[in-house]
């Protein structure tokens, strides 16, 4: 758990660390979703506080660079957009990164559902999501959002979910 010596807020935030393979965990989220990030970015919300965080490669110190998920996805795949010269720069290397993160304020229940999601994601392929720097208890024991109800409801191995199609 955190702890706080400066102002604190009513506001908490859940989170995770990717530390071991870090840059093969951020290289396999940015081949899965780099492209839809980087093309669809107003498509839709990703939640108003939902942010990827790195620590790259002789970076010097422990703090986290933060950014929204598409940022990440644009830096470390097709650099970032200049708008005076209507070009990109020369993409970041994810090879660079030695801990990866996402976090979200909890209230965000849309960013929250994204960072279960990701969190889910990211144990389901052999990385160990670390979530001991999270500020509330995360992953949630149950989902706290009518998405989530879905989802576990159509998870068939959820625990507690039982078939319709059994009783019909």
């Amino acid at each position: 758990m955190k702890v706080r010596t400066d102002y604190v807020s009513n506001s908490s935030s859940s989170s995770f660390i990717i530390k071991k393979d870090a840059a093969k965990a951020a290289k396999m989220f940015l081949e899965d979703f780099g492209s839809y990030l980087t093309n669809c970015c107003s498509c839709e919300t990703l939640g108003e506080t939902f942010h990827a965080g790195v620590i790259e490669k002789g970076s010097g110190d422990d703090w986290y660079d933060w950014m929204s998920p598409e940022h990440f996805a644009e830096i470390y795949t097709q650099g970032e957009y200049d708008c005076d010269t209507d070009s990109h720069a020369t993409p970041k290397n994810p090879d660079d990164i030695v801990s990866l993160s996402f976090d979200c304020d909890d209230w965000d229940h849309t960013g929250m559902m994204y960072l279960v999601f990701l969190y889910k994601y990211f144990k389901k392929f052999g990385f160990e999501p670390d979530t001991s720097c999270s500020e509330q208890e995360f992953p949630p024991k149950e989902q706290d959002s009518f998405l989530g109800k879905i989802l576990d409801r159509l998870n068939p191995n959820a625990p507690g979910n039982t078939s319709h199609e059994d009783s019909h």
